[in-house]
């Protein structure tokens, strides 16, 4: 029985070459085998690297390898479709496992108890147990078909990517060492990390959230909470954002004047009906269409984002509700600012 440390298992690019359908590359304990091809024919060359030499051979169609040694590695050249069979390996070792868009159902992981990233994303998986790999630092199960997630005993977790599955609730309470956190596009109606202080990227949009309470993450540099039901989003401490995207909510208030650092926002399609961006003189990207602004208001975005001296930037600011126009664009338009500039609706 083989040793593995690492298993990669992917569709994609190597070396530059277009890989269709699979490239494999499984590092073992003194042994790897690459699979890659150059041919539009789909003609494969395969490796096999050992302490002694390279033996090379020609194989087509879909790859899966089910066994290796360094004599002779055998490949079961069916579609990768269904349960991944770790029983060949010995994966008392192994600490990274790699398997994207192979259609997976099932995986067990149980044995793997150094694993410390585990990447399955776009997969069909619908039951997933990591509860005894407990070195996670990295897992990555997002575009499956998840609707619980038990991360609980992952204490270690610093990215935990899980969105678009169908999950209904996620507890993430004892992963207070999470720095990334992606469950965008799931079924959450709460989301509390109070606990998750270290967090410096936070997406979940795309979810039916009611509230998010952010104020004890003030490291987050990155929320993107947009296309959710909120009616209130309160980011005054956190001061060290640079990237704010809310639109597609229910808020009529939203002060930014703490978070200098703003460099993109997107609060299109709400209830504003006033913004102060005269403290966030750094921004380079401003979506603020589908609010109720007066002209007044709009103006007075203009003259700041003049008076902030960027150049180069996006602006999405139509014509608010109130049907009242832009009065001057041209300074912002114009070389040396080159601002692009949406001030009406198009299609």
């Amino acid at each position: 029985m083989n040793t593995l440390k690492k298993y990669i298992f992917r569709k994609g690019l190597i070396s530059g070459f277009s890989c269709n359908p699979f490239t494999v590359v499984s590092e073992e304990v003194g042994l790897m085998i690459q699979l890659s091809t150059t041919s539009v024919l789909n003609l494969w060359t395969a490796s096999v690297v050992t302490n002694t030499g390279t033996l090379t051979w020609d194989v087509t169609g879909d790859i899966t390898p089910i066994s290796k040694n360094e004599n002779k590695p055998e490949f079961d050249l069916a579609l990768n479709l269904g349960t991944v069979d770790m029983s060949i390996y010995d994966v008392s070792l192994l600490t990274i496992f790699d398997i994207n868009n192979l259609s997976i159902t099932d995986i067990n992981v149980s044995e793997a108890l150094l694993l410390e990233e585990l990447l399955v994303s776009n997969n069909d998986i619908e039951l997933l147990d990591v509860t005894n790999n407990t070195l996670l630092t990295r897992l990555l199960v997002d575009n499956n078909s998840l609707t619980a997630l038990d991360v609980s005993t992952n204490i270690l977790l610093t990215n935990l990517e899980c969105y678009s599955n169908p999950l209904g609730t996620l507890d993430v309470s004892l992963n207070t060492d999470l720095i990334v956190l992606n469950c965008r596009s799931n079924l959450l109606t709460i989301l509390d990390i109070s606990n998750n202080i270290s967090l410096t990227q936070l997406y979940c949009h795309i979810n039916s959230l009611t509230t998010l309470d952010v104020s004890l993450n003030t490291a987050l540099t990155v929320l993107s909470c947009f296309n959710n039901p909120l009616g209130t989003l309160d980011v005054s401490n956190n001061t060290l954002l640079t990237s704010l995207s809310c639109a597609n909510n229910s808020l009529t208030v939203l002060d930014i004047s703490s978070n200098t650092l703003l460099t993109a926002l997107g609060c299109n399609n709400n209830s504003l009906t006033t913004l102060n961006i005269s403290n966030n003189t750094l921004l380079s990207t401003l979506l603020v269409y589908g609010n109720s602004f007066s002209s007044t208001v709009t103006n007075q975005i203009l003259a700041d984002l003049e008076a902030s001296g960027v150049n180069g930037g996006i602006l999405h600011i139509r014509d608010n509700a109130t049907g009242q126009g832009i009065t001057d664009t041209a300074t912002l338009r114009a070389t040396p600012r080159n601002w692009n500039i949406t001030d009406t609706y198009t299609t």
